[in-house]
């Protein structure tokens, strides 16, 4: 029986040059193949309600154009047509036991996308479930620009919300196309400068060694 404490599962030798590279590389997945679903900094898993952005203002940093959103952690009593608890009112708080959270879009090139995280379970270590929610937010506004393009759709005028069902695990085949090594189409608004794969290492104090070359002038 498990008495709390830890437990070694299994240990393995690399080659790489140290931690960040051993994590850049994402030499611990060849290290213990037998896992097959890796998390970083939290398992969550849940459904997510992201209500289509409410207001548009201007980023206090930049001074770019902002469009900003609710968010909704947990399941909703009816995903359809979401009862007035489940939508966020004019101040932007949820009804009784609800809990909508704000997210923004910084329209600079590429845009930045702020989102939030889980309650009890917000850590920035947690870069799956950053680039999924600003993955989705990004799609949602997407598909509000076609919308307001197709004119037949304007007439209905219905809401353009949407539930997903998100999980911060990734599967051991996906973790490249999780941390890919380049700069996609957005931005997470917390670290704008870096790549997934940076990210990665950095939300865990994973820095670049950088050695510094001297010369003599003679």
């Amino acid at each position: 029986q498990w008495n709390g404490a830890s437990i070694l599962l299994g240990e393995a030798i690399h080659h790489t040059g140290g931690p960040r590279e051993y994590w850049y590389t994402l030499e611990f997945a060849n290290s213990f193949p037998q896992v097959t679903h890796w998390w970083f900094g939290d398992a969550w898993t849940g459904h997510v309600r992201i209500w289509s952005p409410k207001a548009a203002g201007r980023d206090p940093e930049s001074g770019a154009p902002m469009l900003m959103g609710w968010l909704r952690f947990g399941l909703t009593k009816a995903p359809d047509t979401p009862e007035m608890s489940d939508i966020p009112d004019g101040d932007g708080v949820a009804g009784v036991g609800t809990a909508a959270l704000p997210w923004t879009v910084v329209l600079t090139s590429p845009p930045h996308v702020n989102t939030p995280l889980p309650p009890m379970a917000a850590n920035l270590a947690n870069v799956p479930l950053q680039l999924l929610l600003g993955e989705k937010v990004m799609e949602l506004l997407a598909a509000l620009v076609t919308k307001t393009q197709d004119e037949a759709a304007l007439e209905g005028n219905a809401a353009l919300d949407t539930e997903v069902v998100l999980t911060s695990l990734v599967r051991r085949e996906d973790l490249q196309r999780a941390f890919p090594t380049h700069f996609g189409s957005w931005l997470l608004d917390r670290l704008p400068d870096l790549t997934p794969r940076e990210a990665l290492c950095r939300v865990q104090g994973l820095e670049s060694v950088v050695v510094a070359q001297t010369s003599n002038h003679r």
